[in-house]
């Protein structure tokens, strides 16, 4: 469950602030995470509460070196590269993940409608009705 949620952000705000992400190679949460954390230090604002110019300096943690980075980045683009070369090798039929889901979701909640079928009372008498399990 996430701390924070913030709803309502138009898709112009989501894509910039995506591809600010992918500029200091960091994910989208690790981008708002140092966003929320400057300004709550109060780095977007001076102390009369106006917003304060920003720097058009990429963020980035300011004790890491840049090699450092530069690495992160770098591995980064090449689990990418991977991950691409993977999705175009798996055949063009494969299902979803979500079907995959569905599929294995079907599958273990039709053996829980058998064993609930098969529950007795000690008379003999079955503990479910069919109605019943047709209802769930």
């Amino acid at each position: 469950m996430p701390d924070v949620l913030v709803r309502g952000l138009d898709e112009a705000t989501k894509s910039a602030l995506a591809a600010m992400a992918a500029e200091n190679g960091r994910s989208l949460q690790a981008q708002l995470r140092l966003i929320l954390s400057r300004a709550a230090q109060g780095g977007l604002h001076d102390d009369s509460g106006r917003a304060a110019p920003t720097s058009a300096e990429p963020l980035l943690f300011e004790d890491e070196p840049t090699e450092v980075v530069e690495q992160r980045i770098a591995k980064r683009r090449r689990l990418h590269e991977q991950a691409q070369q993977i999705r175009a090798s798996l055949p063009a039929d494969m299902p979803s993940l979500g079907q995959m889901l569905a599929e294995a979701r079907a599958e273990r909640d039709g053996g829980v409608d058998e064993g609930l079928q098969q529950l007795t009372w000690p008379n003999g008498d079955r503990v479910f009705s069919d109605d019943c399990l047709e209802a769930r």
